[in-house]
């Protein structure tokens, strides 16, 4: 395998999949490890590397799907997520940590995470822009009992990134909240608006392949220059937003 090992399991799975039928899965991990020699850990990461290049789809209770073809523009979402952005050649998104700290999470991240009231939880905000454009506002939380180790200069990048390779949790799924909004002065200031602009509200929680909760965000949107395009279908849900 090459120095990276996940990325000859990627190309790997690429090929396999290109010899499928449309409507036939993936093997699951277990069997893709077994095949390959290499561990679960290994095939995850490389499935989740193909998800973000918009090449293979996870639907729930069917499987993994090859779809070489499925639309993937420059801020192409995964469906479990409306502010993580796939980068593009020139146009990285990248994200500034704000606030980094370890807090007793709010009694309704507990509801939303399945944990006792008073668990401890990561809390991270974080100020995602393209280039010198701020694109969204983030504060997160995720269980301590997930991750005991996060940094903020890994978090510039994918949290969802940084939960697979660090404590094994791929996120698959979401529950996703929008509702309109208005910014406040400091956020204005963060996304470079004038208060009382209007926002799109993103409350997320995402969920890992065995329905467990392990991430919940709420993410502000600044309203004048973004959009979500939402696709309902039998394949699975797929999420755009464009700034």
């Amino acid at each position: 395998m090459a120095e990276k090992r996940w990325e000859a399991v990627a190309a790997e799975i690429e090929r396999r999949g290109a010899k499928l039928a449309q409507d036939e899965p993936l093997p699951r991990e277990r069997e893709l490890a077994c095949e390959l020699g290499v561990s679960r850990a290994t095939v995850r990461r490389a499935l989740a590397a193909l998800r973000e290049k918009g090449v293979v789809e996870s639907v729930r209770g069917r499987g993994t799907f090859y779809r070489p073809h499925a639309e993937k523009g420059p801020w192409s979402l995964p469906a479990f997520s409306t502010t993580e952005m796939a980068e593009v050649p020139g146009a990285p998104v990248v994200a500034r940590v704000l606030r980094l700290r370890r807090v007793t999470a709010p009694r309704v991240i507990c509801d939303w995470l399945e944990l006792e009231h008073g668990a401890e939880a990561w809390e991270i905000q974080r100020l995602r822009s393209r280039g010198d454009q701020p694109v969204s506002l983030e504060l997160a939380y995720v269980p301590v009992a997930v991750c005991d180790d996060l940094n903020a200069e890994e978090l510039a990048g994918s949290l969802y990134r940084v939960l697979a390779e660090k404590a094994g949790r791929e996120a698959v799924s979401s529950h996703q909240r929008v509702s309109p909004a208005t910014l406040d002065e400091r956020e204005a200031g963060l996304l470079g608006a004038s208060p009382g602009s209007p926002a799109l509200r993103v409350l997320n929680t995402t969920y890992d392949k065995d329905s467990r909760p392990f991430e919940a965000s709420l993410a502000l949107l600044p309203g004048a220059t973004s959009w979500l395009d939402i696709h309902l279908g039998p394949n699975g849900d797929r999420v755009r937003r464009r700034v």
